[in-house]
């Protein structure tokens, strides 16, 4: 018996250190994320609503960040973000009624994906990034 609790202490003495390197290395380091230093640009919630048939089947709440590769055409981006959004806007209500269903979660990469084109036709294709941060369907 005593044996027994012996091994015990010792594996799990010999162990614990095994287990503290592993979580340790998947840590992400703070340097190397503060020297990518990309800027993005958070956009207000958008809130579409679901269409089936022409009735609302209920809402999608959705929230989209871009980011730049280049840090230099911040300002160049910012003056054109009321045309980005209207434009997101028509791109989000269109994949609504032919996509989203009540009944399905939404796939954020179909979303980022979708809006690419309509993004790059603004601003230039390969400026941007297209994140979607937050995308919840809620039935009426």
């Amino acid at each position: 018996m005593i044996r027994c609790l012996l091994w015990l202490c010792l594996m799990a003495f010999c162990v614990a250190p095994t287990r503290a390197a592993v979580y340790a290395q998947d840590e992400p380091e703070e340097e190397a994320l503060l020297q990518e230093g990309r800027l993005s640009i958070k956009f207000a919630p958008f809130r579409i609503a679901v269409l089936r048939k022409g009735r609302i089947t209920g809402t999608a709440d959705l929230q989209i960040t871009l980011q730049l590769r280049d840090n230099d055409e911040y300002n160049e981006l910012k003056a054109k973000l009321p045309q980005l959004r209207s434009d997101m806007v028509s791109a989000l209500s269109s994949l609504s009624r032919r996509r989203w269903s009540v009944t399905r979660p939404i796939d954020p990469d179909i979303v980022s994906r979708y809006l690419k084109p309509y993004v790059d036709r603004r601003v230039g294709a390969g400026r941007l990034d297209i994140y979607v941060l937050k995308a919840l369907i809620d039935p009426a």
